[in-house]
């Protein structure tokens, strides 16, 4: 199984891989509205499927930035698939969490329990999210965020040799690390909470609603629009509507 490593002490915000991850899939802009923070979007969207965090912190009598890229965490312990009533969320081979696109309703479920927010349903009643570039991946070659990385932040390897440098990283600068068990594993400087890692779902009291393994059936191509999972969309409206038609690529089926 293969993993990425996110060092967020190498990290500059450069937000590349929210660029590279837009180019590769061919996701639609999307409308978002400022807040008051360098961070844009502020929230994941429909066709934002990677986004960086902004975080400023005081130390020593000065501010000190902290970034972090964030997108699906590919969880071992899938919260939005244990509780998708159509079965339309499962794991692939190389462990990654997909959608059924012919199976999913767009109820929303999943992205109210995740407790990373991630999962958003579109105009057209899918749900949208990172795939772990599962074309690339399933070939053996790194995501799109990773092979565009200018800082050498992220790296993609076999869990073996990530969990190693991920562990001899944070001893390095004494840090910690987090996500041992997912797809996506960080070094952090800082509590996971300060970089808005793991930040808790939507709405904790929605318990397991059926479904389970779900998988098999292709994704078809991607629709448009800028609705959050749950009808809650967080960072403004989406402008999309030319793309409704394929021109996004299609998302993994379930190896």
């Amino acid at each position: 199984m293969s993993k990425v490593l996110v060092d967020t002490s190498k990290c500059t915000a450069c937000r590349g891989c929210q660029s590279a991850c837009k180019n590769w899939n061919q996701l639609p802009a999307e409308l978002t509205r400022f807040t008051g923070s360098y961070e844009n979007p502020p929230a994941f969207l429909p066709y934002t499927w990677c986004r960086v965090t902004f975080n400023e912190y005081m130390e020593g009598g000065a501010v000190k930035w902290y970034f972090a890229k964030l997108q699906c965490m590919h969880c071992a312990e899938p919260a939005c698939m244990n509780i998708c009533p159509e079965g339309a969320i499962s794991r692939t081979f190389l462990g990654s969490v997909t959608r059924d696109w012919d199976k999913c309703v767009g109820c929303g479920k999943c992205g109210e329990v995740c407790p990373h927010q991630v999962p958003k349903v579109s105009s057209l009643k899918k749900m949208m999210k990172c795939d772990f570039c599962y074309d690339r991946t399933s070939a053996g070659e790194p995501p799109a965020c990773v092979a565009t990385c200018p800082s050498g932040a992220l790296t993609f390897g076999d869990d073996t040799s990530i969990l190693a440098a991920a562990s001899a990283r944070a001893s390095q600068i004494g840090g910690t690390v987090y996500g041992e068990d997912n797809l996506f594993v960080y070094v952090l400087l800082r509590n996971k909470s300060d970089y808005k890692i793991e930040p808790g779902p939507l709405n904790p009291g929605s318990g397991p609603g059926g479904g389970g393994p779900g998988g098999g059936g292709g994704p078809k191509p991607k629709d448009a629009g800028a609705q959050g999972a749950g009808g809650n969309e967080d960072a403004g409206g989406g402008n999309a509507d030319e793309d409704t038609k394929g021109g996004v690529k299609k998302q993994a089926a379930a190896g």
